[in-house]
């Protein structure tokens, strides 16, 4: 997965590859994906279109902010997402940890997933070890600031593959 494409006009070069994802040390064993429900609020509306759930990135929005405040981590301001609800980025020294929400409204209450990955600049090369580490340590934060919610019910820390059952 590549970050930006090179796209080519009558002038030359506008746009230029930039990043891709980075490589972790037992990638597979990695918890990286979140699944929990919220209970619908009154005043969030009930016809919400399938992305951009309001309160699915009412949740992203604080989850960023608990990162920064609670967490000593560097995270972006949630934005709403193209093919998603919501996203942002966690900045660490070489990389970055991508953190998108996905949530599917049902009678009374919004299952919600968390997805993370890891991407670099396509010229700084980390070694899988070091994005284990901060990988991991951005997961641990995430649950930690989730488990805190009282809002947040049935949070489960999955690797990708036992998330695929439930995403």
């Amino acid at each position: 997965m590549l970050g930006s494409c090179t796209i080519r006009g009558r002038k030359g070069l506008v746009a230029v590859i930039t990043r891709t994802l980075a490589k972790a040390e037992g990638m597979d064993q990695i918890k990286n994906c979140f699944v929990f429900t919220v209970s619908a609020e009154s005043d969030t509306p009930r016809h919400t279109r399938r992305f951009r759930d309001p309160l699915a990135l009412n949740i992203h929005c604080r989850l960023a902010e608990q990162l920064n405040t609670h967490h000593g981590l560097r995270a972006s301001k949630a934005k709403p997402g193209k093919a998603c609800d919501g996203g942002f980025r966690v900045h660490l020294p070489d990389f970055d940890v991508v953190v998108i929400i996905l949530a599917e409204r049902s009678a009374g209450s919004v299952k919600c997933g968390i997805l993370t990955w890891c991407m670099r600049r396509i010229w700084r090369h980390v070694s899988p070890q070091t994005v284990s580490d901060g990988w991991v340590r951005v997961c641990s934060a995430i649950r930690s600031a989730l488990a805190q919610d009282l809002r947040v019910g049935s949070l489960l820390h999955l690797t990708e593959d036992e998330a695929s059952e439930w995403l």
